[in-house]
């Protein structure tokens, strides 16, 4: 052993022992496809190593974004198409949003070449707000948001396949506009079941459905509410079913095959905050 060691100089065993620590990969995109998301969301892009030296300036897109911030080996984006209730919101309903970052550098000076992350973005199906000096509202069943007739959802997709889409409850935010109830109209029979899931909300909400129109001449509520579901603050998403009872739809007609317009409402809990607060809504309806 010892003779080996006269053999080679002090200096080359240093660099033998070291060589195999230097790194020399540059950053890569952990993954380059991060699915479909609510406009309201902000992005996550992951890489495999700690950042250093970024820039926003590196980041190029076809639709507005923002670097929010960069902490580590993510990079945090909103988007810049505009602004809802003071929060910043991609392009909404866009097939294919896409970011490039033409290079990034991690902490040993190693650059990437460019790289691309993807995504798409639900549908706003939420139009109430100050429209001019107006304030136009969705919070009655008379001003809500048609979101299928008795056939098809409003863009053709099949009730089966279900509908996605974004939408806001701007609550005390403009107090010339107050938002405190978003309804949206579907067409069901009876027997039919309504499935509604809401996720992508930070705060507990409610969600009901309500309907059929009473006929003329009978007494009661003008809607019946054929079910209501509170989310906690716990687990503030939804994953519930309405069912449409023939005793709950002979309110609207005697024909229990005729389709009558039904009402999903998404309001604030009885005492909770009125914040702005986005969510997403997936609905499909089912026949027996």
């Amino acid at each position: 052993m010892n003779a080996f060691k006269a053999l080679i100089p002090a200096t080359t065993l240093i660099f033998l022992i070291g060589c195999g620590s230097v790194d020399h990969d540059s950053p890569k995109m952990e993954t380059n496809d991060l699915g479909e998301v609510s406009p309201f969301d902000t992005l996550k892009v992951q890489f495999d190593k700690d950042l250093s030296n970024f820039k926003d300036e590196v980041v190029t897109a076809n639709s507005a974004v923002e670097v929010l911030k960069v902490s580590g080996s993510s990079v945090y984006l909103v988007g810049a198409d505009t602004v809802l209730s003071g929060l910043p919101v991609f392009e909404a309903g866009k097939a294919r949003h896409t970011v490039t970052f033409k290079s990034v550098e991690d902490e040993d000076g190693n650059a990437s070449g460019a790289q691309s992350v993807t995504f798409a973005t639900y549908p706003i199906l939420d139009k109430d707000g100050m429209v001019g000096s107006k304030c136009k509202s969705n919070g009655t069943p008379s001003a809500s948001e048609a979101l299928a007739d008795s056939v098809k959802f409003y863009n053709g997709t099949d009730f089966e396949d279900g509908l996605t889409f974004a939408a806001i409850l701007s609550g005390d935010y403009n107090d010339d506009c107050p938002d405190t109830y978003d309804y949206f109209r579907v067409y069901l029979r009876a027997k039919d079941t309504l499935s509604v899931t809401m996720s992508g909300n930070s705060v507990p909400l409610s969600v009901s459905l309500k309907g059929p129109q009473i006929m003329a001449g009978e007494t009661g509520k003008e809607y019946q509410t054929v079910f209501e579901f509170d989310a906690t603050s716990k687990n503030p998403s939804i994953d519930t079913a309405f069912y449409v009872s023939a005793d709950i739809h002979i309110y609207g007609t005697t024909n229990m095959k005729e389709y009558l317009a039904y009402y999903i409402q998404v309001s604030y809990p009885s005492g909770a905050s009125t914040d702005p607060a986005p969510y997403v809504l997936t609905i499909r309806r089912s026949t027996k």
